[in-house]
């Protein structure tokens, strides 16, 4: 499937490029009670319609910026898996009827690295205009005696399954909202995309759009502490003490910023993050 376009090896070069300064690496579990993906596919020949729904599940890789709000994020990865079969059925009219069925469907991420970082809005609104996916699964459809004749006229078979990964990489845009509840982001997620009989082959004449929309959610990483001095796990009264203890010298026993001294830039380190929980 093409939605909208196949992706030239100079995009996919351009969406791997990434600005993030030492990004952390959140993943997000799906949560597979809220989370579907909706096929819906309308026949040409009369325009009648016919959708079907199934829960997903799978996880979501981001690059956040360091901190618990960052302000851009990137994708790493994503992988989503129906767990339902799709049917859809339609009544051409004269006893004539098409069906369709949506088998082992999935969507996966396309490259090996991130996408250009975008900024997070000031809700938690983010936007990918063109994620490289690849698609899995199989497209089968039957028609009636009718029905086929009119399909063979245009070489079209009266039957067949399509192997959605025949398509290859094909690009889609992705609306996010990245929000903080507590200790926990939580992602809402949404992929649009739409196709057409010749996007695939052999398809009867039909036009659809597949939609998938997850929640997911992710523990906020415990954040790195150069001010952790002594490696303990906390910023606490002991790396107060060995920095005040060594104030003044050049070690690197209580240097927090790596400049080869121990000064008030350290003390400063350590007195803000005082009584951080570390990663």
């Amino acid at each position: 499937m093409r939605y909208p376009a196949l992706l030239s090896a100079a995009a996919l070069s351009i969406a791997a490029g990434t600005t993030l300064a030492n990004p952390v690496s959140v993943t997000f579990e799906v949560d597979g009670e809220v989370s579907v993906t909706t096929l819906e596919i309308c026949e040409t020949i009369t325009g009648s319609c016919d959708s079907d729904t199934s829960p997903i599940t799978g996880a979501v890789v981001l690059l956040l910026e360091p901190g618990i709000d960052p302000t851009e994020a990137a994708i790493f990865d994503f992988n989503f898996a129906l767990t339902e079969t799709l049917n859809l059925s339609y009544n051409l009219g004269f006893g004539q009827t098409l069906t369709i069925t949506g088998a082992d469907l999935a969507t996966q991420y396309a490259l090996d690295g991130p996408t250009a970082p975008e900024p997070v809005g000031p809700a938690g609104e983010l936007f990918f205009p063109a994620v490289p996916i690849v698609n899995a699964g199989t497209l089968s459809y039957n028609s009636s005696p009718f029905l086929c004749a009119i399909l063979q006229s245009q070489n079209i078979p009266c039957s067949e399954t399509i192997d959605l990964a025949t398509a290859g990489v094909v690009a889609a845009p992705i609306v996010a909202t990245l929000t903080r509840d507590g200790d926990f982001y939580v992602l809402d997620f949404d992929i649009t995309v739409t196709f057409n009989g010749d996007d695939l082959p052999d398809a009867p004449p039909i036009n659809g759009t597949i939609t998938t929309s997850i929640q997911a959610v992710a523990p906020v990483p415990a954040p790195e502490c150069p001010a952790d001095v002594d490696d303990s796990g906390s910023v606490d009264l002991a790396d107060l003490n060995i920095v005040l203890g060594n104030f003044g010298q050049s070690t690197s026993d209580g240097d927090t910023n790596g400049d080869g001294e121990v000064d008030l830039a350290d003390l400063n380190a350590v007195l803000g993050a005082f009584g951080t929980i570390c990663g």
